[in-house]
């Protein structure tokens, strides 16, 4: 998904929600791959655990921003220019403290931030999914529901009863597989309703200047 909608980016730069969606698919990805060891299966390199660990934090600011910028790309007003600035330079901001930051506070009062912004961008997200009505397209509503209190209901599980064990990975990342699918079909869905349109508006300009010229 994440390196679809980075190909989609790059043949339409101008559409910024597939880049944020490529982008939280592709660090959702890397967070999964080092929790379980398998990027270091496919590198073929063991990791410094401190590097490791440092990639890990680093995933939950990037998540947080991808999220709420993809947020407010498909909610249009959702958030002003200002407060995507903000946002950007609270992410800029956390990320350079990791680079800093002891190894003892990785696991502190850092961790414990990028995760509650993780958790603010997506109670954002099911605040807007659940209960209000900005996504207009009856699927689009629908799918993104299902999703949502799918992803909720991964979450609850493993808050209830977290993973223990090393390398276990609990139900939440299949909850956020299950959004981030979601929300590919809904952008493919208006890209393919965009395409439709422009494929109108050229027939009917080309039907005019047929007929201007005849």
């Amino acid at each position: 998904v994440g390196v679809y909608h980075l190909a989609i980016y790059l043949i339409r730069p101008t559409e910024s929600a597939p880049f944020w969606l490529a982008v939280f698919s592709l660090t959702l990805a890397l967070g999964f791959s080092l929790h379980t060891g398998v990027l270091e299966q496919v590198v073929g390199h063991h990791l410094d655990f401190v590097l490791g660990q440092r990639l890990s934090v680093a995933c939950f600011p990037t998540l947080a921003l991808s999220g709420l910028m993809l947020l407010s790309n498909l909610v249009p007003g959702f958030m002003s220019a200002n407060s995507r600035s903000m946002m950007m330079g609270l992410a800029a901001s956390v990320m350079g403290i990791l680079l800093v930051a002891q190894p003892d506070l990785l696991d502190g009062f850092i961790f414990w931030l990028c995760l509650a912004l993780c958790l603010v961008v997506f109670a954002l997200w099911l605040v807007v999914t659940l209960f209000r009505t900005d996504f207009t397209e009856p699927r689009e509503q629908r799918l993104l529901k299902v999703s949502g209190w799918a992803a909720l209901v991964c979450f609850v599980v493993d808050f209830v009863n977290p993973p223990m064990s090393v390398g276990e990975i609990g139900f939440s990342v299949f909850g956020l597989m299950v959004w981030v699918t979601a929300v590919a079909f809904v952008l493919t869905n208006r890209n393919n309703e965009a395409r439709k349109t422009m494929v109108a508006l050229s027939r009917e300009l080309e039907s005019k200047n047929t007929a201007e010229f005849q």
